[in-house]
């Protein structure tokens, strides 16, 4: 748990919050990326080094439950998307980094272990997949990729919830967050049970029909003859005509 008092925690917190959101757009698994990476820091040394440990570590933590080749979920120009969804995994890792994480040139290259000097042919590849809308690397491309960042919605309510832990940690089911900037997720619908089946109808039950019972041998008759009820004689032949 991060106390608000606490700065630098608080702040490196809210940068890997950042960084796993952007990534995932589910907030219950950026919470989990940022007090994981803060709680594996020794100390705070410098702010720039722990910066990258953190992001570092929120990588490490996102690569359990998502795959590398996602793209980030930028919002906005679908231009912009479709040049970020070109690049190799590395390079788009490494432009983010720079210009939504707030690493510098050096930091991005050494996290995501490419060449610094790499970054304008990065830049100039968004920039030609973006031709139609007119981009240019430089301020116009800073520019377009601030406009799409998913994080610029995270409400502040958010991440104070998360430095206090009181989020529950671990990835649960994507949350995608409002278009509205300083509102909050609601919550997930109520999942709907199928209905129980109706029990099936009582069968009718007719009494059975008996049959009156024949005329039964009498033993007193000779022949063991049968005994009427009524009439002259008593008793008829056992085989009766």
């Amino acid at each position: 748990m991060l106390d608000d008092d606490d700065g630098a925690l608080a702040a490196l917190h809210d940068a890997a919050y950042r960084y796993a959101f952007r990534r995932s757009v589910s907030s219950r698994l950026a919470s989990s990326a940022a007090l994981e990476s803060v709680e594996s820091l020794d100390g705070v040394s410098s702010p720039s080094a722990d910066r990258v440990a953190v992001l570092r570590s929120a990588r490490l933590v996102l690569e359990r439950y998502l795959p590398t080749t996602l793209p980030p979920r930028a919002v906005g120009d679908s231009a912009l998307k479709a040049a970020l969804a070109g690049l190799a995994p590395a390079d788009r890792e490494f432009l983010l980094l720079h210009h939504w994480d707030g690493l510098s040139v050096g930091d991005a290259a050494r996290l995501t272990g490419g060449n610094p000097d790499r970054l304008p042919a990065v830049e100039t590849a968004v920039e030609t997949a973006c031709a139609r809308a007119a981009l240019r690397a430089g301020p116009a491309l800073a520019a377009a990729l601030t406009a799409a960042d998913p994080a610029a919605t995270i409400p502040d309510g958010d991440l104070a919830r998360s430095r206090g832990g009181t989020l529950r940690p671990g990835i649960g089911p994507t949350v995608e967050e409002p278009a509205r900037a300083g509102t909050s997720p609601g919550p997930a619908p109520p999942r709907h049970r199928r209905p129980p089946l109706p029990p099936p109808p009582r069968r009718r039950t007719f009494p059975r029909s008996r049959t009156a019972p024949g005329p039964r041998p009498d033993a007193a008759c000779p022949g063991g003859g049968f005994r009427r009820s009524s009439g002259p004689s008593a008793c008829s032949p056992s085989s009766p005509p």
